[in-house]
């Protein structure tokens, strides 16, 4: 028949955790819980202990007000956002397909740059058509329509 598990006859012993992520020793069925060298400190204010003791207490700045947000964002240059749309299946397997096939030979080195290169093409298209060549003004993120067309 072959051994049985411990545990399936409720052999509580181990090492064991809870659902708030608590470590617990347990040698019976009473439940212990570790305890951390590291408990109530943080990584922003830890110090080396030799030097906490010698480092003078300085005042703090008084920290500033934050300016007041405005309506439109402003672009952060090399800093990417994540964005993101819907499209029709058989669109979105014929793009990927696109990229999978040549997108290497083309330069892009992933399917983001690929998909930001061909968003910015269009803008560019748009912004000769309807703005004297000018970028748009920029707009932040949930503003605008959302959504589908009530029509």
């Amino acid at each position: 028949m072959g051994q049985r598990n411990p545990r399936a006859r409720g052999d509580l012993r181990g090492i064991h955790s809870c659902p708030h992520g608590e470590r617990q020793v347990v040698m019976s069925k009473q439940r212990v819980p570790l305890k951390s060298s590291l408990a109530g400190s943080s990584p922003v204010t830890a110090q080396a202990p030799e030097r906490a003791a010698a480092a003078p207490v300085e005042a703090q700045p008084a920290p500033q007000p934050a300016p007041a947000a405005e309506s439109v964002a402003k672009p952060v240059a090399g800093k990417k956002t994540k964005v993101a749309y819907y499209q029709e299946r058989a669109e979105a397997d014929r793009t990927r397909g696109a990229f999978q096939t040549v997108g290497q030979r083309e330069g892009y080195r992933t399917y983001s740059d690929f998909h930001a290169a061909v968003m910015l093409r269009e803008v560019e298209r748009l912004e000769a058509l309807y703005n004297d060549g000018k970028p748009f003004e920029s707009a932040a993120p949930g503003t605008g329509a959302l959504g589908r067309p009530l029509d």
